[in-house]
């Protein structure tokens, strides 16, 4: 299949006497009726140069906002070609990354042309399509997309992609990055009032810090939270108190009935394994208090003491 309208375009980019400036305009309309027929083709490669084309007579002709919208539709015809049959090829599936830098590309020419809300849908959707390969490139992609739209104010999307960095940072055992990422989605849901969700990330907080053997900053993320209102009393500061108890005593039983139960079972998946494989320091073994026997003996002994004191000093200091 050639491009069905190839005179067409190439007699926009023409110029002439009378023609002093090729018409961008019009060939930037052939090429994206191009690509719509390659891509209906299923011919993924044409169709991801047809708009690549679209793209750069739009750009000549200064209209950024649909070489943006061509750029992404590029990248979108590369994930198409990798996802249209089963069992992609490596070499395949690394073309998933040259589809995510067109999507790049194409959100900071959003930026740049006053549109800040469509480049954050851009990065999300570059995530999604790089997640399954590349975590660290999701994140770094989720993050873009948050603080755009937190620099736009737009608070509730931007948690809410935060809550997928937090979740992929868990995932591939970025615990520090982790805790910094829960703390920031944690402060922006207290300003949106949303205080359920609070109390769930004070959980996954939790389950974090003990992961990094941080019992202090775990307690912290505890204490911290009283402040939120109606987190006093509810069972969420219930069943993280009696988990902290069980692991600064070092109780694997009480800390496995809690993080089995269901307040920890249905939270996400990467927080509820989390607790499930989550351990008391010192392989388990209960610290008990001291027997009534091992007490007498203690008192025994201290009273001993006490009476050699008294008869060396019997007989007066003199």
């Amino acid at each position: 299949m050639t491009f069905h309208n190839q005179d067409n375009y190439n007699f926009s980019l023409k110029t002439s006497f009378m023609k002093w400036k090729p018409d961008y305009d019009s060939a930037a309309s052939e090429y994206a009726k191009a690509a719509v027929a390659f891509k209906n083709a299923k011919q993924y490669d044409q169709a991801k140069d047809a708009y690549l084309r679209e793209a750069e007579s739009h750009q000549n002709n200064r209209a950024f906002f649909h070489a943006a919208k061509a750029y992404e539709q590029a990248g979108m015809m590369l994930k198409s070609k990798v996802f249209s049959k089963r069992g992609a090829s490596k070499q395949e599936m690394q073309q998933l990354g040259e589809a995510v830098l067109l999507i790049e590309k194409a959100s900071m020419m959003f930026i740049e042309n006053g549109t800040p809300d469509t480049a954050a849908m851009a990065l999300d959707r570059a995530g999604k399509l790089i997640e399954n390969v590349n975590l660290n490139k999701a994140v770094e992609l989720y993050q873009q997309a948050a603080s755009v739209f937190e620099n736009e104010e737009r608070l509730r999307q931007s948690v809410e992609l935060l809550g997928k960095v937090s979740r992929l940072l868990v995932r591939s055992r970025r615990l520090d990055e982790a805790a910094v990422s829960l703390l920031k989605e944690k402060n922006m849901y207290k300003e949106i009032e949303n205080y359920p969700t609070c109390f769930k990330k004070t959980i996954a907080q939790v389950l974090v810090q003990l992961h990094r053997n941080d019992y202090v900053a775990a307690d912290k993320c505890v204490r911290e939270s009283y402040s939120i209102p109606g987190f006093n009393g509810s069972e969420d500061a219930i069943a993280l108190e009696q988990l902290l108890e069980g692991f600064d005593e070092q109780d694997q039983d009480q800390v496995s009935a809690i993080c089995n139960s269901p307040l920890f079972k249905y939270m996400d998946n990467d927080y509820a394994k989390l607790a499930l494989s989550l351990r008391v320091p010192g392989g388990g073994v209960k610290k008990s208090p001291a027997s009534p026997q091992e007490a007498a003996g203690t008192t025994g002994k201290a009273a001993s003491h006490a009476a050699e004191d008294d008869d060396e000093y019997s007989s007066g200091l003199c």
